[in-house]
């Protein structure tokens, strides 16, 4: 898909209902700036599609496994080779996608979770469009959102900011998205 602004939900569920006709499992990536609004349009398309989702925070490095300069790498708390292991490489194997959740803060095991088989899975937070993970996606959405709403909502500091802005700066990641979703675009509330 061609890069092109949403701002319809209506717009959105059509091309991922047309997706979903067009193969048997779909993988949809939720990236952008923090306080856009990423975790809550997963949790919506997760209710709509009953699609599990998958957040890029639950593969945080614990912070004794960082680099040393991690604060200064775009992803640098991401442990990629563990998403790529555990969701990207079994995805284009099309094997069962079981992985690990550990904790940043000790290193141990939280949970293992095995996914379902659904016609549509979300990797959604930033840096899920990191160019070190496979591009297994069948559509890629950036969320933006302003300063303002960055700093308020999300509380990034703006050492943070800068970050990810580097990272969307080095690796393109809004203009190599399918779909931006700007401040104009409102999502849904969540359904009971």
């Amino acid at each position: 898909m061609n890069e092109m602004e949403i701002t319809t939900y209506e717009a959105l569920i059509d091309a991922i209902d047309t997706l979903i006709e067009q193969y048997n499992a779909s993988a949809v990536a939720i990236d952008g700036m923090s306080g856009a609004g990423m975790r809550e349009l997963a949790a919506v398309l997760s209710r709509r599609y009953g699609a599990p989702v998958i957040h890029m925070e639950d593969f945080w490095l614990p912070l004794g496994d960082r680099p040393r300069d991690w604060e200064q790498m775009a992803g640098g708390e991401v442990d990629f080779a563990r998403f790529r292991e555990e969701i990207a490489e079994p995805w284009l194997n099309r094997t069962p996608l079981v992985y690990s959740i550990i904790s940043p803060a000790n290193g141990e095991l939280i949970e293992r979770r095995a996914l379902p088989d659904a016609p549509l899975y979300i990797v959604e937070g930033t840096y899920s469009l990191h160019p070190v993970i496979p591009d297994f996606y069948d559509l890629r959405i950036f969320m933006k959102c302003t300063a303002d709403t960055r700093l308020r909502v999300a509380e990034v500091s703006p050492r943070e900011a800068e970050r990810e802005d580097a990272y969307f700066l080095m690796y393109m990641t809004e203009q190599l998205s399918d779909m931006v979703l700007d401040e104009n675009f409102r999502i849904p509330p969540l359904e009971e």
